[in-house]
């Protein structure tokens, strides 16, 4: 076995921790001496020990079908495999090492029972050797084809995996120069100014984003992205797909909004549940600038907007929605109300709305209508005392393009008609 032909495991197009889960550290033994010899990252986890390492970052499982210790494969067996699987993150390959594995039935299998275990899709592929885990050599041999096969063909799983090493890349380049004793007083400092911005309760938070836009200015010259730049054409060369309005959601729903600690003030975006009795205040969101709520400075009042929340469904059944009260040109015509507040296409300057909104983690996605006529300041006291149950934030840059809409609706200026 060519010592090429093995270390592809841990070359670029695979970054991450390999996992070899087994009830038997003496069967599987040979195996992972290989591995070590051959510089890949190993963690090995024998469920029946009690003792769960860490599985972060893990991106390829070897593992054998039968981790019960019972004289044949069942289907508890793959229960069994599931419910240890449903504790790693993913995404992951996961490879059956075994004498039972079958291409067809062990996947189909597995599959099923990771549905039913955690009533989500496995996250990953499911792959197989049909080869007795003892025999070290022959399985290593065959590891990094089956991998790169299997990559070939499942392009979205390569796009992930090969983003995941340029921002890994980027980060032992960032991280390794703040480090540096001579950057301890300029991180102190800017975690003071960090601080003097938006509070203790959001340090943290923010430092993490400040972090990730230092990493994706020091990846632009990454070696990667000629490899990911061909996946993604490759990707794209695959033929229109057609997203399911639930996974095209999710994306821009976790673009969009973010849900902050429960002890961080207050901010800009802010979208609360009001709990109110008028239908057409079912929400608000916090339109105070940033800069007027930095801490240091005595903020007198909030300001917010009013919302309603509508999905199409509300629009083509229920004409006494709030909305046909809120926007009276509408009349019954639920073709037009679609086209103005899910498709944005004509919407008066006076609503704003906000696609892919979830109430609580789960929800389906609706869009959340912002009057930015309907208007209420009140004292962080008052705001205290209503009993708002905060959702989500906005996030930028869609919450500095709320603001300006805001800006331009409510301070415009008109002139006196004059004849010609």
């Amino acid at each position: 076995m060519s010592t090429a032909a093995t270390t592809s495991l841990s070359q670029p197009s695979i970054s991450g921790k390999l996992l070899v889960l087994d009830d038997t550290f003496d069967s599987i033994r040979p195996l992972l001496m290989e591995l070590v010899k051959n510089g890949v990252p190993v963690v090995f986890w024998n469920p029946s020990s009690g003792i769960k390492p860490s599985t972060t970052n893990v991106r390829v499982i070897l593992t054998d079908i039968n981790l019960l210790g019972l004289e044949t494969v069942t289907r508890g067996s793959y229960d069994d495999l599931a419910a240890k699987l449903k504790e790693i993150q993913g995404p992951f390959l996961v490879m059956f090492v075994s004498v039972n594995f079958d291409e067809e039935d062990s996947v189909k299998m597995l599959k099923e029972a990771y549905h039913d275990v955690t009533n989500k899709d496995l996250p990953g592929i499911v792959l197989g050797i049909n080869f007795d885990k003892t025999q070290a050599q022959e399985v290593l041999s065959e590891i990094p084809a089956r991998i790169r096969s299997v990559l070939s063909e499942q392009r979205l799983f390569s796009v992930i995996l090969l983003s995941e090493t340029i921002l890994n890349q980027g980060t032992d380049r960032v991280l390794s120069e703040m480090t540096r004793k001579e950057f301890e007083a300029a991180v102190q400092a800017l975690l003071k100014s960090i601080i003097d911005d938006t509070g203790k309760e959001s340090v943290a938070r923010e430092f993490v984003v400040l972090l990730s836009r230092l990493l994706t200015r020091n990846m632009e010259s990454s070696p990667q992205y000629v490899q990911l730049k061909a996946t993604i054409e490759d990707l794209l060369g695959g033929g229109a797909m057609s997203a399911t309005p639930a996974s095209e959601s999710w994306i821009y729903n976790r673009r969009m909004y973010y849900v902050p600690d429960q002890k961080e003030n207050h901010w800009t975006g802010d979208i609360f549940l009001t709990n109110s009795s008028n239908p057409m205040q079912q929400y608000a969101i916090l339109i105070t600038p940033a800069c007027d709520i930095s801490q240091g400075k005595k903020l007198t009042y909030y300001k917010f907007c009013y919302g309603v929340a509508v999905t199409e469904s509300d629009l083509q059944t229920n004409f006494q929605h709030p909305i046909y009260q809120m926007d009276k040109s509408l009349g019954t015509n639920s073709t037009l109300a679609i086209q103005k507040y899910l498709k944005r296409e004509g919407t008066p300057q006076r609503m704003y709305p906000l696609n892919h909104f979830q109430d609580n983690k789960g929800d389906d996605s609706r869009t959340l209508v912002i009057d930015l006529q309907a208007v209420q300041s009140m004292t962080p006291a008052e705001l205290d005392s209503k009993g708002w149950t905060p959702l989500m934030r906005l996030d930028s840059p869609f919450v500095e393009d709320l603001l300006q809409k805001y800006g331009s609706y409510s301070y415009r200026l008109g002139a006196p008609s004059v004849t010609s």
